[in-house]
């Protein structure tokens, strides 16, 4: 999903939850005191969305690993370290062992494992910055993924304390990501995979 415009500011995480109910088909997302606005993205987004779903899937039944992975209808919560309170719409989501939701339908995964974010020109540095200080806080998450749509980058945050994380930059397609908590990989050419091909379609001018 494609942050599309604040709603509002300086809002109450009552407001936001109020909203999330009154507006069922539509996604907002709650950080910093701002609900923001979810939509549609462009083709190139969706397919590497569906791409990175497919690998991580791929290898979680063959590692015969106890995960879930589940799309960008899976809200999660997060916390800065100073207490406040973010929510948010990942592009990917995996959930290893024992879901834990919290609230009414539909619910929050409050323990995610890794989260996916597919960057495009409307949530990229800024939106990355501000989402990491909730994730890093998420006691159950080992690993997220921020994927540029625009170029072929990856940056990989991996837990590696408490408070202590490594970061790790993949820019070509011969690369593989590897995904340690679960012994997993990941190929950037697999992510990839047809990107161009939507990219190109995403640039053709409607008549």
């Amino acid at each position: 999903m494609e942050q599309v415009a604040e709603i509002k500011t300086h809002a109450a995480e009552e407001e936001y939850f109020a909203l999330e109910r009154a507006n069922r088909d539509a996604k907002h997302e709650y950080f910093g005191g701002k609900i923001v606005a979810m939509a549609g993205a462009e083709l190139v987004h969706n397919a590497i969305c569906a791409n990175v779903i497919g690998e991580l899937r791929n290898e979680i039944v063959r590692k015969k690993k106890k995960c879930l992975v589940l799309t960008s209808d899976q809200r999660v919560k997060g916390r800065r370290s100073g207490g406040e309170v973010g929510y948010f719409y990942p592009d990917v989501v995996v959930a290893c062992g024992e879901p834990e939701l919290a609230g009414s339908a539909p619910r929050t995964l409050l323990n995610p494992s890794i989260v996916v974010e597919v960057l495009s020109k409307t949530n990229s540095g800024q939106e990355l910055m501000e989402k990491l200080k909730f994730y890093r806080e998420i006691e159950s998450l080992s690993d997220a993924l921020f994927v540029d749509s625009e170029s072929i980058s990856v940056l990989h945050f991996e837990r590696a304390s408490e408070k202590e994380w490594r970061v790790r930059f993949f820019d070509s397609l011969d690369e593989k990501i590897i995904i340690a908590s679960q012994e997993i990989e990941l190929a950037m050419s697999e992510i990839y995979r047809g990107a161009e091909t939507a990219k190109n379609a995403d640039r053709v001018k409607q008549s």
